[in-house]
């Protein structure tokens, strides 16, 4: 998924209340970074040892990740919380795909999830579906 997204020369922004140093070290420590990434999460502040220190701010959380910044006429939004499905709602696109990845998957979960996203995969469910959309999405210059 990322290498087609690399390849196709097609931006992907990573929003994430995570740890933006770990987000990063792991992409990095599987030569996974790629020009066509942005990494916008939680980043950790250090002491001249090194030792982490803080956060810098704003702190990122489930209520407030929004991606309002993005003037793109496709997007792809992956996510894996009901909140995550609003994360471009402010965006200036002409056409947005949600897929919600559910990892605890309950049926009352299940319809909530669906209410939000366009495609739920549930139990852990794999790339496959999103591999599939991402080949299906035509590139300027493409003939359709």
């Amino acid at each position: 998924f990322l290498h087609t997204l690399a390849n196709r020369e097609i931006p992907l922004d990573i929003l994430s209340a995570g740890i933006g140093d770990v987000i990063e070290g792991y992409l990095i420590h599987r030569g996974l970074l790629l020009p066509n990434m942005r990494v916008t999460a939680n980043w950790l502040t250090f002491d001249a040892e090194r030792r982490a220190t803080g956060y810098r701010k704003p702190v990122i959380h489930s209520l407030n990740k929004r991606m309002a910044s993005i003037k793109s006429p496709c997007v792809l939004l992956l996510g894996d919380t009901l909140e995550d499905a609003a994360m471009v709602s402010d965006a200036e696109c002409e056409a947005i795909i949600r897929i919600g990845f559910l990892n605890a998957d309950t049926e009352s979960q299940r319809d909530a999830y669906l209410n939000v996203y366009d495609a739920v995969m549930g139990s852990d469910g794999d790339f496959a579906f999103a591999n599939a959309v991402l080949r299906k999405i035509p590139l300027p210059g493409d003939e359709l």
